[in-house]
């Protein structure tokens, strides 16, 4: 009978003991809808409650028995405490964001990023892939295999159209890079100085091309009969006719740019398109000629990490434009652009951050602008509100 009392006692210990701790397990499991942590639970409690159990049937007193209630309170306490802080972990987890960017300027602001990547002190974990050209990115991000993908703000623009809206522009992230270059030793104060010259240029038909044409009307000049601009493929060889003094005058992108530059002291930049830009667009309007562009199932998906990579970028930016030594090394490092060309690039390369509705006044006219010498070079049509992204 001393046996059989002995395992009577032992169940209705456990059997009281579970209880209680298995209405915390069910609040909690409220909360978390998790089976896999419930039955992983009752183990451990089981196999708390039955070793009690059994100390206190062999070896039983008052003092023990007032305590039963507190010991069992205190454990379900210190299960909970544990679980709260697997699911804190759990919380902490960081969103998987995949990244593509382009060789050059559009990408040198994403150094320090990727650096940081590295050294896991991002908010989130990102996976970046270089490309050499955009037309490398955009299959990528239409076929869901990248997230957030740097292109020419009018490509963005064609891809919105193209995608009906799967798309939506979050960010500009660098202004124009191109500049008229000199190699005469001339001194040029306003654009109609150029009156006469002949230019070579690449990108016939395509945004630059516009770009310069709309500055040209806006002081007074028309293309193709004050100033004649021949067109080569690339900017390598258009820098390389320049150098050869073949031209005396060029449009040429960072960071063709300041390779000419170091190449030849007697080469200048004469003008910024950036600021001959703003000094006849409306309103000084920016141009936004590099931008990101994200999924827009990833922002429906993930709501916050955009806001979270708009900042963790920012700062990324900031970090470049203040520190071109340093930011030069990262560039090379990340096969961007080589570092001597980069550290002196940065400053020409008008990088920033800009969102909201600052970045969508200033697209929008620079999609206009675009749109009137070419449609198709936007998609046909002028993107909705709906393109722009301006927070959550």
């Amino acid at each position: 009978m001393t046996e059989l009392n002995y395992f009577l006692d032992l169940i209705l210990c456990t059997v009281s003991k579970t209880r209680r701790l298995v209405k915390i397990m069910l609040m909690k499991l409220e909360q978390r809808r998790s089976y896999s942590w419930l039955l992983v639970s009752l183990v451990i409690i089981m196999s708390i409650v039955l070793t009690s159990c059994s100390e206190k049937n062999q070896k039983s007193t008052p003092e023990n028995d007032s305590n039963i209630d507190q010991e069992t309170t205190t454990t379900a306490d210190k299960i909970a405490d544990e679980q709260t802080i697997a699911e804190d972990t759990e919380a902490q987890e960081k969103i998987e964001v995949r990244v593509g960017l382009i060789k050059g300027p559009t990408g040198m602001g994403s150094a320090k990023l990727m650096e940081n990547q590295e050294q896991g002190q991002t908010r989130l974990d990102y996976k970046f892939t270089i490309a050499g050209a955009p037309t490398d990115l955009v299959g990528l991000v239409t076929s869901g295999n990248l997230d957030i993908v740097f292109l020419p703000t009018n490509v963005a623009a064609t891809l919105y159209n193209k995608t009906e809206g799967k798309i939506k522009l979050v960010n500009v992230n660098a202004l124009g890079v191109m500049s008229i270059v000199s190699c005469n030793g001339k001194s040029y104060e306003e654009l109609s100085d150029l009156k006469g010259t002949d230019i070579v240029s690449a990108g016939q038909g395509a945004a630059p091309d516009f770009v310069f044409n709309y500055i040209l009307e806006g002081n007074g000049l028309v293309p193709g009969e004050d100033i004649n601009v021949d067109f080569k493929s690339e900017h390598t060889e258009v820098a390389s006719l320049l150098l050869g003094q073949e031209y005396e005058v060029a449009i040429l992108a960072e960071p063709f740019t300041t390779s000419v530059l170091r190449q030849d002291e007697a080469c200048e930049i004469a003008f910024d398109l950036t600021d001959e830009w703003e000094k006849v667009a409306p309103d000084q309007a920016k141009l936004v000629m590099a931008s990101a562009i994200a999924r827009t199932e990833f922002l429906e998906e993930y709501p916050g990490a955009i806001d979270i990579f708009l900042e963790e970028f920012n700062e990324s930016q900031q970090f470049v434009n203040a520190n071109p030594e340093a930011a030069g090394e990262l560039i090379e490092k990340f096969d961007i652009i080589k570092a001597d060309v980069a550290k002196e690039a940065i400053p020409r390369s008008h990088i920033l951050s800009m969102t909201g509705e600052e970045m969508q006044k200033n697209a929008k006219v620079y999609l206009e602008v675009i749109y009137g010498h070419d449609p198709k070079s936007v998609g046909g049509k002028l993107p909705d509100d709906d393109f722009y992204y301006l927070g959550p």
